[in-house]
């Protein structure tokens, strides 16, 4: 009798012990929040958007995440939420993606290079991560624009031809891979403190009230355009600046074909001061 008590008591500790690893490993709120982003990420990584669709609705720079390796990083809880963080392993940008969970639901993905642990660690994250790190653009960075310039401000990256009174530059396999020349530079040095800055040209005499707002207005349109292709091309809208024009004095009877023609894309590199 004794010994079938004993027997009984321990088949009665594993079924708890079992049932106790059960529920932590499937069915408690923490392994339920990693199950359904795991779900998420594997089906990034086999390029089925359909099903990825169906547990949060895709944004349009999923093509960005799509058939990378990943691995887990950390699970943790805030505020009654939890936050699951995978890394990518290639190194791709974005590097990071954050799910928050609620009750086995993703509420939110995000992805970036500097992202927390919780989205109240994130400023941290950052600071930690450019703690000591120079933000200057370097010699490596700057050959993506065959510039040496590292100690200048600004720094002339490409030059846009427009038709005279035309918002539409002049479109060539030249220009288009000037353009597309920006934006692998940017993909390249993001990290460091720069933008696009896009100037225009006015001569500063012989020109009517009139004819100055109009080429003002020109120049605005035209910049636009300009600051969409970047855009399309993967530029965030913040590091892109529409700027002043420069001026330039035009003799009169000149013959000179006028610069209002182009729309400089400078790189200025913020960490030289003025």
């Amino acid at each position: 009798m004794k010994k079938f008590l004993i027997i009984a008591v321990t088949l009665s500790i594993i079924a708890t012990c079992a049932g106790a690893f059960a529920y932590f490993k499937y069915f408690s709120p923490e392994s339920r929040a990693k199950y359904v982003s795991e779900n998420y990420m594997k089906s990034l990584l086999a390029n089925d958007t359909e099903k990825a669709s169906t547990l949060f609705p895709l944004k349009p720079a999923t093509s960005e995440i799509l058939q990378r390796n990943y691995r887990l990083s950390t699970i943790a809880m805030e505020n009654d939420l939890y936050y699951v963080l995978y890394n990518f392993a290639d190194s791709k940008q974005p590097s990071l993606i954050r799910f928050t969970i609620e009750s086995s639901e993703i509420k939110k993905i995000e992805t970036g290079s500097r992202l927390g642990l919780t989205p109240s660690t994130d400023k941290l994250e950052a600071e930690q991560q450019t703690a000591g790190v120079s933000k200057c653009l370097t010699k490596s960075d700057l050959k993506y624009i065959d510039s040496t310039s590292v100690y200048a401000r600004n720094i002339r990256g490409a030059t846009m031809i427009f038709p005279s009174d035309s918002t539409e530059y002049i479109a060539t396999d030249d220009s288009n891979s000037l353009l597309d020349r920006m934006a692998n530079f940017y993909k390249k040095a993001y990290e460091n403190d720069f933008i696009f800055e896009l100037r225009g040209y006015r001569q500063s005499t012989g020109l009517s009230g009139k004819e100055s707002e109009q080429l003002d207005s020109l120049f605005q349109r035209r910049a636009i355009v300009l600051q969409k292709e970047l855009i399309k091309r993967g530029v965030p809208l913040d590091r892109i600046l529409i700027s002043d024009k420069y001026t330039y004095y035009i003799p009169e009877q000149s013959t000179e074909v006028t610069n209002e023609l182009y729309v400089d894309i400078n790189v200025v590199n913020r960490c030289i001061k003025v």
